[in-house]
């Protein structure tokens, strides 16, 4: 089940050459079932020579909350397991 599909945004506007793709997630968790192809479909989205690589350990929430808002990154990937609750978006 892949529910993020729904929330992909269709027109994505092309690369562009000065901008970098941010690539992270996770295969490996304590409590989790492991996810094998996570390494291969962060090496499938990536733009080589642009990217930069977050897997397992160096996948962190200052990753995805400080880098992924950083303005080098056009595109950013995210390969992991994921929890969503009702209610919408909530501010903080």
């Amino acid at each position: 089940m892949t529910p993020s599909l729904g929330l992909m945004v269709k027109d994505v506007p092309l690369a562009q050459p000065d901008k970098r793709v941010l690539s992270a997630g996770a295969s490996v968790f304590e409590g989790l079932s492991p996810l094998p192809l996570v390494p291969k479909e962060l090496a499938n989205t990536s733009a080589p020579g642009r990217t930069d690589l977050f897997l397992n350990r160096a996948f962190t929430p200052d990753v995805v909350l400080v880098k992924a808002g950083d303005s080098q990154y056009q595109r950013v990937h995210v390969a992991t397991h994921a929890e969503f609750l009702p209610g919408g978006r909530t501010s903080r």
